[in-house]
């Protein structure tokens, strides 16, 4: 078991495990030659798209549907407008959005917090980004934390603590022209080689419904493969195929 050490202000396990030690132990050098490379990588995209690791309030994504429960008990009692948005900041502050995924490909598996206090948590992104690797060069980028934000919008949705299955999420633009050589639907300009698109499935929960639930989200792109019982999520234009 490998375990990653957690955000101090994170009280929840985040972990990332293989079941194989054999394994990891082959790949011990690579990997910390790769999580290196990786931390550089980050530095040098956080400069050049400063959207994509900064920080982001909560007015800038939550919508006013996530805080409807809150003001359930004063239905038909007008409040004014800066106590109401008060609340809204209140509620904000103290959510936490938790994600349970595990890699098919290289059997490693990550549950904890990736948002908390109005915030995305950085360190917990950067564990999901290594997750979302490209395992086959062992490459790793930093993913679009919206994409991720995208696949908690539906997996939120789903009464189920099984853990999401991921088959691709980052692949480097070597990887991904293989397998276009090899499999007709795969873009060349796929969003998964800037790191922005994740495919994954849900064993107990059609991936008809998962679609549909990435539809109604209305974050991005939405790809459904219903041979392959999986979808593909994006944070390109609106927009759905099958």
């Amino acid at each position: 078991m490998k375990q990653l050490q957690p955000h101090p202000q994170i009280q929840h396990k985040q972990r990332l495990t293989s079941s194989t030690s054999s394994g990891l132990n082959k790949l011990s050098e690579r990997k910390k030659n790769t999580r290196r490379c990786f931390l550089k990588q980050t530095a040098l995209a956080t400069v050049g798209a400063p959207a994509l690791m900064q920080s982001v309030t909560a007015a800038e994504i939550l919508s006013p549907v996530a805080f409807e429960s809150a003001f359930a008990s004063n239905k038909g009692k007008p409040e004014p407008v800066g106590k109401i948005n008060h609340r809204k900041a209140e509620a904000a502050r103290i959510e936490e959005r938790h994600l349970r995924l595990w890699n098919v490909q290289t059997d490693e598996y990550y549950e904890g917090p990736y948002w908390a206090s109005g915030r995305f948590l950085t360190p917990a992104i950067e564990q999901i980004s290594y997750l979302l690797r490209d395992f086959r060069r062992e490459e790793a980028w930093p993913i679009d934390p919206y994409v991720i934000d995208f696949m908690y919008a539906v997996y939120s949705q789903l009464d189920t603590r099984e853990p999401l299955h991921i088959l691709s999420g980052y692949r480097s633009a070597q990887t991904n022209a293989e397998l276009a050589k090899t499999y007709e639907r795969v873009a060349s300009n796929s969003l998964h080689i800037t790191g922005k698109a994740i495919d994954f499935r849900l064993p107990s929960v059609k991936a008809r419904k998962l679609r549909n639930l990435a539809i109604e989200a209305n974050r991005g792109g939405v790809g459904y493969y219903a041979a392959r019982d999986f979808i593909h999520i994006d944070t390109g234009p609106v927009r759905a195929w099958q």
